[in-house]
């Protein structure tokens, strides 16, 4: 089947469980979701627009050890880097 990565359904999964808490109401929960899905597109926006994705960032910034450059840490998937 090749790498995992391929055909890794979990990404989705997580994904799915997002919009699932974004539903906030059981009466109309397409308008919920269209609320959380355009304030999550708007946001996206504003960090790639202003330089501010690590600011915004909900999640704590991982500190890269001394000496080591971003492209040595390129994470889970190591195709997606921009290593030059």
């Amino acid at each position: 089947m090749g790498p995992v990565w391929c055909y890794w359904a979990f990404p989705m999964e997580r994904h799915c469980g997002r919009l699932k808490l974004a539903i906030r109401s059981q009466r109309f929960p397409y308008a919920s979701l269209d609320r959380y899905v355009l304030e999550d597109a708007q946001l996206m926006q504003i960090k790639v627009f202003y330089d501010l994705i690590d600011e915004l960032s909900l999640r704590p910034s991982r500190k890269l050890p001394k000496g080591s450059s971003k492209s040595d840490n390129c994470g889970y998937y190591p195709n997606h880097c921009n290593v030059t």
